[in-house]
């Protein structure tokens, strides 16, 4: 069944928010009803495509990739990001973060 297909906006925005959903009581109209949802669906969906890095080559997302505040990060050697919060897999999976100068231990809160 060919026909024509949806457009995709040239620079689309990420709104599967703003996306009304159908009622039962809707009259299912393909002009006022369904293309408008799958209009914004796909354009979410571009969106998601075009905003989401590629992974390098050793598997992780790079660092100018990263929020500036920081993530975290579970391996066995300190990550070169001193952004990152790091999970010492290599040491009993110890929290740590950098504090300037070294890695340091998160004290353990116990309630």
């Amino acid at each position: 069944m060919a026909g024509p297909t949806y457009p995709v906006p040239e620079d689309p925005a990420y709104r599967i928010r703003g996306i009304r959903q159908i009622q039962d009581e809707d009259f299912v109209s393909a002009t006022e009803v369904v293309n408008p949802v799958v209009e914004g669906i796909l354009e979410s969906v571009e969106y998601l495509r075009l905003h989401t890095p590629a992974l390098g080559e050793d598997g992780k997302v790079p660092e100018t990739a990263l929020p500036l505040t920081g993530g975290l990060v579970a391996q066995d050697t300190p990550p070169e990001n001193t952004k990152l919060g790091w999970i010492d897999t290599g040491n009993g999976s110890i929290l740590k973060y950098f504090d300037g100068a070294a890695w340091q231990a998160v004290s353990s809160v116990w309630g």
